[in-house]
């Protein structure tokens, strides 16, 4: 049926019950990756305990690395240092819509403006 030709209520329902299916799937994603993450583990734990990084089954071969990842440990000597550097591109750029709101109430902040979307706020029934 066309999404013209049904009623609001029908709509509302078909909503809620997109949004339950999505809520299910990410769900059912955090078990599968948490299982994966395991899984990971295991053979990491295989591979050192016999000293390899390397190995492979029938449908698919695995090599184990290490991979260097940034951990910030003093938030403030990072912001010092890509304020003094102007290294702004080591930041994700995003604005955080609560803590610009918050200011915007008091006057505009350069640079930014306002968005109105449109959204439905759906609760179960």
């Amino acid at each position: 049926m066309a999404a013209s030709k049904l009623t609001i209520g029908a709509l509302i329902d078909r909503l809620h019950a997109k949004k339950k299916e999505i809520s299910e799937l990410e769900t059912r994603k955090k078990v599968l990756g948490e299982e994966r993450d395991q899984i990971e583990v295991q053979v990491i734990e295989a591979m050192e305990k016999q000293d390899t990084t390397s190995g492979a089954g029938k449908k698919a071969s695995a090599t184990v690395g290490d991979k260097v990842i940034p951990q910030p440990e003093d938030w403030d000597k990072i912001y010092s240092y890509i304020h003094e550097n102007r290294f702004y591109h080591l930041l994700h750029r995003r604005l955080s819509s609560p803590g610009c709101l918050e200011l915007m109430e008091n006057g505009e902040i350069p640079g930014v403006v306002k968005f109105t979307k449109k959204q439905v706020n759906l609760r179960s029934l």
